[in-house]
């Protein structure tokens, strides 16, 4: 649409009017009639290409919304650029969506106190942010989110109203679709923008946070368990209460094993009572990633859940256990390690023989009759049998010497 001047008279005035934009006299914002103007000037400029005088002229109305001393004027210039995003719908152009979006977040940071009517600035805003959602221009888009995420945090401090303000427009922003391209985006190996997405849904946490927990319930591929672990928001509190919703009934294994992942990072020792009844699942894997879920969660009974959990876990996730427990400092753990050797001819005999040699290796078989006894019975069992090479008979011939060379044996 051209602009219509009155006269050449009220060109001129507009003529002079750009040149003290140009020059920084923001004062002639203050006139209702120049800023008509220059919306319509600013929508032929569009329509007929001149981006780069767009962006430019952007630029000036910016500098006045981010700097000037002046409520009203830069009132006046964030009008300006708000009444522009309108103009957005059919646009592309990246340097424009960069620029808007820069000023807009640039007059969050600096407007920190309520006036009447931001309501309508935050409803283009948000129209602004799900436009270049739609469009996939995530790095255009990140200043916004990412300082309406510093209003929410506090980092970026308001008042009551502005913070409430700003939180809708986190909520609006964060709808399912938009969540659901960024988790797809974010999950695509060597997406080049992979790391911008997954720095705008922790940023989008906790309204974004559901989704990606979803995602992880379902996922059955290790690197992409790896890469939704590390978007779990660090304010965790409304993590448990999905887990437990969605653990509360019958599940895929591969649900429940991820469930065990999740419930690891958050690394509450009080959070045990979750994990100890999946000890009983049926499936191996889900079993493992209940035993390092307990050393995951830590706590000063660490050893003790891992102890009681041999009697109720599967033969072949036993070797796990041994390796959980090595490392920990219990002299009930020695006990348990005897108990099973001695207990080795119910097991299965892959189980066994890998379990022996696991023992035997741990390093928590100390000089005493019991342990020695039972190492002799082994050995003996293996030198009865023709086998050219028995790693776990080897651990143990091995371990037995040294028992009998320590001057302690109790």
């Amino acid at each position: 649409m051209p602009i219509k001047y009155h006269d050449k008279l009220h060109l001129l005035h507009f003529q002079h009017a750009m040149y003290d934009l140009e020059k920084g006299y923001f004062e002639v914002l203050e006139r209702g009639e120049f800023c008509r103007d220059l919306q319509h000037y600013l929508q032929r400029l569009l329509s007929l290409g001149h981006k780069k005088t767009v962006v430019n002229i952007l630029e000036k109305v910016g500098t006045c919304v981010v700097e000037h001393k002046e409520y009203t004027l830069r009132l006046q210039a964030i009008g300006i650029v708000a009444e522009f995003t309108k103009l957005l719908r059919g646009q592309r152009d990246k340097d424009i969506f960069r620029i808007v979006a820069m000023i807009m977040s640039g007059w969050i940071r600096r407007e920190r106190e309520y006036h009447p009517g931001y309501e309508l600035i935050f409803t283009h805003i948000g129209a602004l942010i799900k436009k270049m959602f739609s469009l996939q221009l995530w790095h255009q888009a990140e200043p916004l989110v990412m300082v309406s995420r510093g209003v929410h945090c506090g980092t970026v401090p308001t008042d009551i109203k502005f913070k409430k303000i700003v939180n809708k427009l986190r909520r609006d922003i964060a709808d399912q679709k938009t969540i659901s391209v960024l988790i797809q985006s974010f999950l695509q190996s060597k997406n080049p923008d992979q790391v911008i997405t997954g720095d705008l849904l922790k940023a989008m946490a906790p309204h974004s946070s559901a989704a990606m927990i979803h995602s992880l319930f379902k996922c059955t591929r290790k690197e992409i368990r790896l890469h939704l672990l590390k978007m779990i928001p660090e304010e965790t509190e409304g993590v448990l209460p999905l887990l437990i919703e969605r653990l509360k009934d019958k599940q895929p294994w591969y649900v429940v094993r991820n469930g065990m992942i999740l419930l690891s990072f958050l690394g509450d020792p009080d959070l045990y009572s979750f994990a100890r009844p999946f000890l009983c699942h049926p499936d191996s894997r889900v079993q493992g990633e209940v035993l390092r879920c307990i050393v995951a969660l830590g706590g000063e009974n660490v050893s003790d859940r891992l102890i009681s959990a041999a009697s109720t876990i599967n033969d072949d996730v036993k070797c796990l256990l041994i390796n959980l427990l090595s490392p920990l400092d219990d002299p009930n753990i020695q006990i348990l390690f005897i108990e099973t050797m001695e207990q080795r001819t119910t097991l299965p005999s892959m189980v066994r023989d890998e379990l022996v040699r696991t023992i035997c290796c741990s390093g928590k078989i100390h000089a005493s009759q019991r342990g020695i006894n039972v190492l002799r019975a082994i050995v003996r069992e293996g030198d009865s049998m023709v086998v050219v090479y028995d790693p776990a008979l080897d651990a143990a011939r091995k371990l037995l010497g040294q028992l009998k060379d320590s001057d302690a044996v109790s």
